[in-house]
């Protein structure tokens, strides 16, 4: 074999890896510019309770039909569709850009039309609930403040919820913005944590996603997390519930 064929060989792949890193820049860079949620965005969440041999029909008609109607709706919005097999459940929750109407959402008949599909599927009524957010925390950000991780299919989620009285509502929104985001930080995993609000209900509403190298065994052994659960549980007025999900899709509408 002569030089210039040593050479074709050797130019090649360096052309495809060039061509390989140029796609990934741009795809990287594509997606920095999607939607991300911020403090003050309109959220609605969604619980599907399945019948469990309807479990994976009605799954799939989730993901994929409701992320189908999303983006056609035109609305700009991030949303997260989780499922549990055990529990033959499937959450979804959607934040949605200033100018899409959650409203407009909710009475639309597209959206209405998947319902329909889905209504024989279920074993309890499907559960709405909305919020506003109230703080998004990352552990782990770039040099310009942009997250360093963001969540992908097969990640694990906690979703964490409480309901607290007028007096103690407050107190628990400091606990779970501020001491809940230090304990994170403290742990040394990498996370990406919304917290919502529904200050009519009282409500608070937690959504931590773990990236793939952080435990969730880990966190729940946690001591200083176990005592934040503590003084949660003494300011709610029913048991705080804690469920665990996995990612199934991350939705970008735009």
């Amino acid at each position: 074999m002569n030089l210039a064929q040593n050479s074709g060989r050797l130019i090649l792949p360096f052309f495809a890896l060039l061509a390989s890193s140029l796609f990934w820049a741009c795809d990287k860079d594509t997606e920095t510019k999607t939607y991300l949620p911020e403090d003050g965005h309109l959220v609605i969440s969604f619980t599907h309770k399945f019948k469990p041999a309807d479990y994976e029909e009605g799954k799939r008609i989730v993901v994929e039909d409701f992320s189908a109607a999303i983006k056609n709706s035109g609305q700009t919005r991030r949303t997260y569709f989780m499922s549990n097999p055990d529990s033959a459940e499937v959450y979804v929750i959607s934040f949605f850009q200033p100018g899409s109407s959650t409203t407009e959402w909710l009475n639309s008949d597209e959206r209405d039309a998947v319902l329909q599909r889905l209504y024989p599927l279920y074993r309890e009524p499907l559960i709405v609930e909305e919020y506003t957010t109230g703080l998004i925390h990352d552990t782990h950000a770039l040099a310009d403040n942009t997250p360093d991780y963001l969540p992908e299919p097969g990640d694990k989620v906690m979703v964490y919820n409480g309901f607290f009285a007028p007096g103690t509502y407050d107190a628990a929104v400091d606990i779970v913005t501020n001491d809940l985001s230090e304990i994170i930080e403290n742990s040394g995993q990498k996370r990406r944590s919304y917290h919502v609000l529904n200050p009519g209900l009282y409500e608070v509403l937690s959504i931590s996603f773990f990236h793939p190298t952080s435990s969730v065994d880990d966190w729940g052994q946690n001591p200083e997390r176990q005592m934040l659960a503590d003084s949660l549980g003494k300011l709610a007025i029913e048991p705080l519930t804690e469920q665990l999900y996995t990612l199934d899709l991350a939705h970008n509408s735009k």
